[in-house]
């Protein structure tokens, strides 16, 4: 993409706070995206990675990381789910699959 590589964006991220926006596919309700969400962290924890989830809309949450040099990582699990339709990292949006 354009800018930073990745592995510049890394570095300079380590150990800071940062929030991606994450949204559900399929119109979604809060409740569902609650439960999606939910899955998906558990399965980050499960990788050791430590994500905090604010559900912020009927499709729409909030993964905040305490060490973001870790965001594109979580980013590519994110984007593979199949109730995944974007990631906004950084102000870059990654389609989902």
């Amino acid at each position: 993409g354009p800018g930073k590589p990745e592995s510049i964006l890394k570095m300079t991220k380590k150990g800071k706070t940062l929030m991606m926006f994450v949204t559900v596919s399929g119109n979604p309700t809060e409740k569902e995206t609650e439960e999606i969400t939910s899955l998906w962290q558990g399965s980050l924890f499960n990788a050791n990675y430590d994500v905090q989830r604010f559900i912020v809309g009927s499709d729409r949450a909030i993964f905040m990381l305490r060490d973001g040099s870790y965001a594109w990582e979580i980013k590519d699990f994110l984007v593979s789910q199949d109730r995944c339709a974007e990631v906004t990292l950084e102000g870059q949006m990654y389609p989902g699959k």
